[in-house]
């Protein structure tokens, strides 16, 4: 499956069971000898803090993947990325900001080819394996924050009198991340943002 061709690849795709484990010891009651192509995905938050913590939940599945995709792995061009034996690691080169960045881990005997697509505001590893499948591991940082940037000249007005109109009356939303707030739309409709933000 080549990248630029997913439009046209997209009735080749095939359907992959996808399972959120509490506790990894759990991974073998799930993953059973049916699935005979594992992936695992991992949230690692900093790879150079945290990779032995991975290697310890990676031992208690008791399982043997064909590819482990880490992201928030606060990579940058000097990071020195661990070994697991039997793998190949790949990762990102791309430095978007300090939390962002993917490592994948691959079966040596598998034989991807791997490329890094370039994705406005995301890291990400495309992996071909060939007559098998394509795999995208992809981490987005909440830090990505362009179209605020773009389009802080229109929204800084209204947004300073929201803050200071909730100051003066004391009314505060209980919970912030629950609030009814209407999101921006998304880059394509800028010029939209811009014509109804204008005071």
């Amino acid at each position: 499956m080549n990248p630029l061709n997913l439009v046209q690849d997209i009735d080749d795709t095939c359907n992959a069971d996808c399972h959120t484990l509490e506790y990894p010891e759990l991974c073998k009651n799930v993953l059973t000898d049916l699935y005979n192509f594992k992936i695992l995905t991992f949230n690692i938050r900093s790879i150079q803090q945290n990779f032995d913590s991975f290697l310890i939940s990676l031992s208690r599945t008791s399982l043997k993947f064909d590819v482990l995709i880490l992201t928030e792995c606060w990579i940058d061009k000097n990071s020195v990325i661990g070994v697991l034996d039997g793998y190949n690691c790949y990762r990102t080169e791309r430095f978007i900001n300090r939390a962002g960045g993917v490592v994948a881990f691959v079966k040596s005997e598998l034989n991807p080819i791997v490329s890094e697509p370039l994705l406005n505001d995301a890291n990400s590893l495309y992996i071909d394996i060939p007559n098998c499948l394509a795999i995208l591991g992809i981490y987005r940082s909440p830090f990505s924050n362009r179209l605020l940037k773009m389009t802080k000249q229109y929204i800084s007005k209204p947004l300073t009198h929201i803050f200071n109109l909730s100051l003066s009356t004391g009314q505060f939303p209980n919970n912030w991340k629950t609030a009814s707030v209407t999101p921006l739309a998304s880059f394509h409709q800028l010029a939209e943002i811009i014509i109804k933000c204008k005071f």
